[in-house]
């Protein structure tokens, strides 16, 4: 019995660490003999060891050659990613080399090429986390700013959301705000007005440039008629006459043009209204928005204008931000951010700078 376990023992042994067609050989020889002296025959149990016969059903790798064979064999197969595994799995055993082949065969990223204007100006370019000084900055993106049209200068202010509940909500934030100075794209905002016969003809009266259209409810039931509204970028409202827009609620909404008394676009005193005509006049009227995330997006400047204007224009929205919290934000009010070009790259600002200006 002590060389019948002997014998076991070195079946096993072999079997595992060693060529398996030899072991099997040796495994049914094995049992013969134990059927001829009336013993129940030896069962081996499976091995998980890649190396036997059960678990690896693939071709040795020998060499490096044999390697470079089954790597150039599977790009002529033009697997998909799935299929690259399952054939890295058959035919390398070793884990080290089943890396190496799927880093070898799957397709690397192509590097961004820049534009040529871009290339020109690697040497101010902005690097990543670095934080820039909001002069050095604004200076920087107008040297970059090279196409044929004038850029605008967009913002936008990373803030940290709190829980579920504002996550869902932060997409809705939405606020009409005045800036000191306008943009290229201020002066060609289209605005749209409707309201009460007193309140439209002392607007008529201030000579608003790009007014598209103004009216009460006239004017709301020949635009229900036709069900086409002008195209605007702003529409403004008075309170009396915001029941009366339901009849234009779903050609309004499609366009996000919906006056809203928490936004600002509907107006409950006539005085107010005729402040944000004035603005609109003057000054650079914009609607702030906040998408999914919770971050705060908007164009408040052109490269075209002087880097005083810009950057105050810039603390300006910092200023209205800090005194009117974002109901979705957490303590830490302002995360990071950013200001670019329409077509060019962001530059990272001092947040403590920014800070201590808006004082």
């Amino acid at each position: 019995m002590k060389l019948l376990n002997l014998f076991k023992f070195y079946s096993v042994c072999h079997l595992l660490y060693t060529d398996y067609t030899y072991s099997f050989v040796f495994y049914n020889f094995l049992n013969l003999e134990l059927n001829k002296l009336g013993h129940s025959p030896f069962i081996l149990l499976a091995s998980k060891n890649p190396k036997s016969s059960k678990y690896f059903k693939g071709e040795k790798v020998k060499s490096e050659e044999d390697f470079q064979r089954i790597l150039e064999t599977a790009k002529s197969l033009n697997l998909t990613e799935k299929d690259l595994n399952d054939y890295a799995l058959k035919h390398l055993p070793e884990e080290s080399l089943r890396k190496r082949f799927l880093y070898l065969i799957k397709p690397k990223k192509e590097e961004k090429v820049l534009p040529k204007r871009l290339r020109k100006h690697l040497a101010i370019l902005p690097q990543k986390n670095i934080e820039y000084p909001i002069d050095e900055a604004i200076s920087r993106i107008k040297i970059i700013s090279g196409t044929r049209f004038v850029e605008g200068i967009d913002v936008a202010i990373r803030i940290p959301v709190t829980n579920k509940k504002a996550k869902s909500t932060a997409g809705q934030y939405s606020k009409l705000i005045t800036i000191p100075y306008k943009s290229l794209k201020s002066k060609r905002t289209k605005v749209g007005i409707f309201g009460i016969k007193d309140t439209v003809e002392e607007i008529k009266s201030k000579g608003l440039e790009n007014l598209v259209f103004i009216g009460g409810e006239e004017l709301i039931k020949e635009f229900k008629e036709k069900q086409e509204i002008p195209e605007v970028n702003l529409v403004l409202s008075d309170v009396e006459t915001y029941p009366k827009l339901s009849l234009l609620g779903k050609l309004l909404s499609k366009q996000g043009l919906m006056p809203n008394l928490s936004v600002g676009t509907c107006v409950e005193s006539k005085t107010d209204f005729l402040e944000i005509i004035d603005d609109l006049i003057n000054r650079n009227v914009l609607v702030i928005k906040s998408d999914k995330t919770g971050d705060i997006k908007c164009n408040f400047a052109d490269v075209s204008m002087p880097l005083d204007e810009i950057r105050t224009n810039l603390l300006e929205i910092f200023r209205y931000l800090k005194k009117n919290k974002p109901p979705y934000s957490t303590q830490k009010f302002v995360n990071k951010i950013f200001i670019s070009s329409s077509m060019g790259p962001s530059f990272r600002l001092n947040v403590k700078q920014l800070k201590s200006n808006s004082k």
